[in-house]
């Protein structure tokens, strides 16, 4: 499987991401908390699956394979990203023959509430109802925010938080490093 560098769409077992959804679409706004959670991650040849659960709200979670090949990276039949990343190529959805998705930008920035994030995948999506909007992946991380705009929907969806297991354990192992470096510092000083 020849992923591109950097990864848009790491699958990371134990990875969770918390976002805020706001639907404009209503008088008043109305907000709910998403949680998508990476359960477990299998290799079949050149793909890579993985089960993960998305909940809404209080809604129970519901069950979604993500998979990576050769191709892109998928949700269930639907081409989300398409390799090799290109500015404006475009794809139809499978799931909906009036949704097309094109690749906008590899270098866009996504504002989310936690951060801005630099160096992101945008992928627009258009339909023939007018509804458009785009969909930032950040570099090692995956979907960070997605905006609709249009007739039948009005909202962003914005990460709020994560956890991601290898980067708890790479950051504790850079903060040892640190800590180590510091201490030969101070003794170097009071040794002198």
């Amino acid at each position: 499987m020849s992923k591109p560098k950097p990864d848009y769409f790491p699958l990371i077992a134990g990875a969770t991401l918390y976002y805020v959804h706001v639907d404009y679409s209503q008088s008043e706004p109305e907000v709910t908390r998403m949680i998508r959670r990476v359960v477990s991650i299998t290799q079949d040849g050149d793909t890579l699956r993985a089960q993960v659960t998305k909940q809404w709200g209080a809604a129970a979670p519901q069950a979604q394979e993500l998979r990576v090949d050769g191709k892109g990276a998928w949700a269930g039949n639907n081409l989300e990203i398409r390799f090799p990343l290109k500015p404006g190529d475009s794809w139809d959805v499978a799931d909906d023959p009036y949704y097309k998705r094109m690749i906008l930008s590899t270098k866009a920035t996504a504002r989310t509430i936690v951060k801005d994030f630099t160096g992101c995948l945008e992928v627009g999506f258009t339909n023939e109802d007018t509804d458009s909007g785009s969909r930032f992946y950040a570099p090692g991380l995956g979907l960070v925010r997605e905006e609709w705009a249009g007739e039948s929907r009005n909202s962003v969806l914005s990460l709020a938080d994560w956890r991601i297991p290898r980067q708890e354990k790479t950051l504790k192992r850079q903060l040892t490093t640190k800590r180590l470096m510091l201490s030969a510092k101070a003794r170097a000083t009071l040794d002198a």
